[in-house]
């Protein structure tokens, strides 16, 4: 209906994999050229993004752009079993099921041909199927590997890599990409380049409408694309040749439930209304002397004395609006300074500002050791499960955030209730790396040696050599397997270093302390 309305030639915003419409963004025309490279050096690669980033359109336009010098057998898992991934593969590449996938590949490599083989969604295959796809890559020449695979899937598939039963399948991986969501600009530009590959000829969408885009969506094409379809059949039904920032809130709301309060302006609607709440609270002081009660107050449980009725009803209370995980989530996102949206799982909310999510199964000590804030599952047997935040560990005593607010317990009596499940939140390299070695890219290389180096307390060198053994010597010292590769456990460790702005159990939470320095600042005359 509104491609008349707009005189369009196609649909631009369609949710199919169309490789026509794909924007190459920075961070997808770099993972083109790891494909590409993968592809022609006879590698095995994976490439890791939330869901909605354009993984298998990415896929899809390599299958297509591949030339007569190339085989291409592209899969989507799950697939049944070691036997019938064999079968598929080879009904993947066009060859009779009982055709010798060995002698097939060598004949092709004497063509010079090269073969690929692309498994879609393989966050799905199983521990078997990985390793049957590990001894593929020993068909080989002298000088290279006769077919290139590429796992393509949600960050759920790094986490299985890292399992304890993987670690041959995970060392031969030679290429990782994981692929972010687009930037404000590439936001803008997207929607531009789709619009233009469907033949509209002027502009539809206007500055304050692609901020909402980009607000709402997180820079997730997927979202963009049902944003911006939903805001187009609106403005056709109502005879609309322009979309406004306020048409583009409407059709976000309709499409996520969510309201956009806007960049600029909901900051100054927060400003003004706390500078409201700090002068109606002074008014109230002088006049009646009582303030606003804070929404996240800091309650101090005894530790060596037994709670009063009081306090007991109230902790009670509180354990009762926590059962909720998701809740837990929220005040682990805030403690970075993030809010989590409705429509996304929390854990996706924190990916494009390069945050990672980590969920650990040991006990009290070892996540204390990790030195980060993370939701913890506790039991008692009064109150039953409930989910919070340990956001502080100081002297013995534990800081716990849950129903929105603070209490102060000690370590003993928390390590009795923790379940030893707990997920935590950690900064990521700035490509976006879970594995470093001595062949990774320059840049993650020397992420590492720099935090290798204030760790050791010694220079540790970006040569090959130098940093693998760096990196045995740390895991060494956290009492990590040492394999000379820095997978998430060693990198998660790594990133926690003095000095930095990130919130830690034994420092303090900057998000927090940014709220803080701004009310100070807002009450000086």
């Amino acid at each position: 209906m509104y491609q008349d309305f707009f005189a369009l030639n196609a649909a631009p915003f369609t949710l199919s994999p169309d490789p026509d419409y794909l924007y190459l963004s920075p961070a997808h025309r770099e993972a083109l050229n790891l494909l590409h490279r993968t592809i022609s050096s006879g590698g095995f690669m994976t490439l890791v993004g939330s869901p909605g980033t354009g993984k298998t359109t990415l896929t899809r336009h390599i299958c297509l752009q591949a030339g007569v010098e190339t085989e291409t057998a592209y899969l989507i898992a799950p697939l049944n079993s070691p036997t019938a991934l064999m079968t598929q593969i080879c009904r993947a590449f066009h060859l009779p099921d009982e055709t010798d996938l060995e002698t097939f590949l060598r004949h092709n490599h004497r063509g010079r041909k090269q073969a690929v083989l692309l498994i879609d969604e393989a966050q799905h295959l199983t521990e078997a199927q990985l390793e049957t796809l590990c001894a593929l890559t020993n068909i080989e020449t002298d000088d290279r590997k006769l077919l290139s695979i590429v796992l393509i899937g949600q960050p759920e598939l790094e986490d299985k890599l890292n399992g304890p039963w993987l670690v041959q399948v995970k060392q031969r991986v030679t290429t990782r990409y994981f692929l972010t969501p687009l930037s404000a600009e590439d936001v803008d530009a997207a929607v531009r380049f789709r619009l233009q590959k469907a033949g509209c000829l002027h502009p539809i969408f206007s500055r304050g409408a692609i901020s909402v885009i980009t607000r709402i969506s997180k820079g997730i094409p997927r979202i963009i694309n049902r944003l911006c379809e939903q805001m187009l059949v609106d403005a056709a039904l109502e005879r609309r040749w322009r979309i406004t920032s306020s048409h583009a809130a409407q059709a976000a709301h309709k499409v996520t439930g969510r309201v956009d309060i806007g960049g600029i302006p909901g900051a100054m609607t927060l400003i003004v209304a706390c500078m409201l709440v700090f002068v109606v609270g002074g008014f109230s002081w002088k006049q009646w002397g009582w303030l606003p009660q804070p929404e996240v107050r800091t309650v101090k449980v005894p530790v060596s004395i037994a709670p009063d009725p009081k306090t007991q009803a109230s902790f009670a209370a509180a354990v009762n609006k926590a059962r909720n995980q998701s809740d837990a989530f929220s005040l682990l996102n805030a403690t970075w300074g993030y809010e989590s949206a409705d429509d996304i799982s929390p854990c996706e909310t924190i990916s494009p500002a390069g945050l990672r999510c980590f969920r650990t199964f040991g006990d009290l000590s070892e996540l204390v050791s990790l030195n980060y804030p993370a939701v913890v599952h506790l039991k008692d047997k009064t109150f039953g499960h409930w989910f919070a935040v340990l956001s502080h560990v100081n002297d013995g005593k534990a800081s716990l955030l849950f129903a929105n607010q603070e209490w102060e317990v000690s370590l003993d009596w928390l390590n009795q209730r923790f379940q030893k499940d707990a997920t935590l939140i950690w900064q990521m390299p700035a490509s976006g790396a879970t594995h470093v070695n001595n062949h990774s890219p320059t840049e993650d290389i020397q992420w590492v040696a720099q935090r290798l180096t204030t760790a050791l307390k010694a220079p540790v060198s970006e040569k090959s050599a130098k940093i693998q053994a760096g990196i045995i010597a740390y895991q060494k010292l956290q009492h990590l397997p040492a394999d000379g590769v820095a997978g998430e456990q060693t990198l998660l460790r790594l990133s926690n270093q003095p000095g930095l702005e990130i919130p830690t159990l034994d420092g303090t939470i900057p998000a927090r302390d940014q709220v803080v320095n701004n009310t100070t600042e807002q009450e000086k005359p």
